[in-house]
């Protein structure tokens, strides 16, 4: 079986640059949310839930997500959020362990890692041997959203708020990155690399 590392952590903390410093060691990374997107776009079935549960607006007339509306909907509804959560991790799950039996054992990666913003808050901190958390100052996340998706504060709040709270997390995780300054992430990156390398 192989090893599975989990990297979670709230919007804005930098997961997917986190992620790549592990790719660059030569791990490979399924990145949860680029590939719940496709899913969503892609299943028949699944589309038709999410069509039922959000309404027609939910899908562009190209066929593609609309995310602003969606964002707009799950983020002030709770339940929606909830039953949207369940819908599409139950097909990226099953997209995930096709991904993983690509690795074989003989492969020569190290481990494989899954990169998700709600690992705990799905429940699934279980399905992974190691769990890495990665953290950043709430302002700095603010700032970073704003730049990457224009968003509001407001919104951006909103966001925060409805995902665990960093200090749940923390004590929940194996490993802890601070990412606020990329040189020392790398460095905590590769010590983080090599323990677990070790471990193996």
């Amino acid at each position: 079986m192989r090893y599975l590392v989990a990297i979670t952590g709230g919007i804005g903390v930098g997961k997917s640059k986190v992620a790549s410093f592990f790719e660059d060691f030569g791990v490979p990374v399924y990145y949860s949310d680029t590939e719940a997107k496709r899913i969503m776009e892609e299943l028949p079935h699944l589309k038709k839930s999410i069509l039922l549960l959000l309404g027609t607006e939910a899908y562009l007339k190209n066929g593609q997500l609309n995310r602003v509306y969606i964002a707009s909907e799950i983020f002030k509804d709770s339940k929606k959020l909830k039953s949207l959560n369940e819908l599409v991790h139950k097909e990226v799950h099953i997209d995930f362990q096709t991904w993983v039996t690509t690795y074989d054992q003989k492969s020569s990666v190290p481990y494989l890692m899954y990169e998700s913003a709600l690992v705990f808050e799905n429940g699934l901190e279980s399905q992974f041997n190691s769990v890495l958390l990665v953290t950043a100052p709430e302002a700095l996340r603010i700032e970073r959203i704003k730049i990457r998706d224009q968003r509001s504060e407001k919104e951006i709040k909103r966001i925060i708020m409805s995902q665990m709270s960093e200090n749940d997390k923390i004590k929940k995780a194996d490993f802890v990155i601070n990412n606020q300054d990329l040189s020392i992430t790398l460095l905590n990156s590769s010590e983080i690399h090599n323990k677990i390398t070790i471990m193996l």
